[in-house]
């Protein structure tokens, strides 16, 4: 989404699952809904994008803060932006499709602030995360380059998200 103008949204949900012994699952879906328009000022027609995930924490590796781990790794799969490359990128990168995997590795360098690095499906990005914890929810703020590999665009982009996770039951 690009944020130089406001007005532009993209609606995604995913429902995670602990399973035990630093292990959780996930499922979500991507760009149900949005305001996407390309540089014509055209809509986008954007299919959703289905994926799965498993989250490990190692237990054998102490965390910062005792009880928890300090490296952490996620791999999955999914469809749509994790297996189609834009088409500008497939005609001059020589490249069909995407691997529709995806994964990642964070590293805890100090209390809440992990170090990480992700191939995304079809570029490499790499970057940090800060934990807010509240008293009912977990906040996150993220930062980072984006396709540090310039695989699916000219050059690396800065990035910056966040997020709010509320546990339900």
């Amino acid at each position: 989404v690009d944020v130089s103008e406001m007005g532009e949204f993209t609606l995604s949900a995913k429902v995670h699952r602990f399973v035990g012994y630093g292990t959780s699952i996930a499922f979500g879906v991507e760009d149900m809904a949005h305001t996407l328009k390309d540089d014509m000022e055209n809509d986008l027609d954007l299919d959703p994008t289905f994926y799965g995930v498993i989250s490990h924490t190692l237990q054998n590796v102490d965390g910062v803060v005792p009880g928890g781990g300090r490296v952490h790794f996620s791999v999955g799969v999914g469809n749509g932006r994790f297996s189609e490359m834009p088409m500008r990128t497939q005609v001059e990168k020589g490249k069909e499709d995407a691997s529709y995997v995806f994964g990642n590795a964070a590293v805890e360098v100090v209390r809440n602030l992990n170090v990480i690095g992700e191939w995304d499906g079809i570029g490499l990005n790499a970057g940090f995360s800060y934990t807010l914890p509240f008293q009912e929810a977990v906040g996150t703020i993220s930062a980072g380059v984006a396709d540090i590999t310039e695989y699916s665009s000219d050059q690396p982009r800065f990035i910056v998200g966040g997020g709010l996770a509320y546990r339900l039951f």
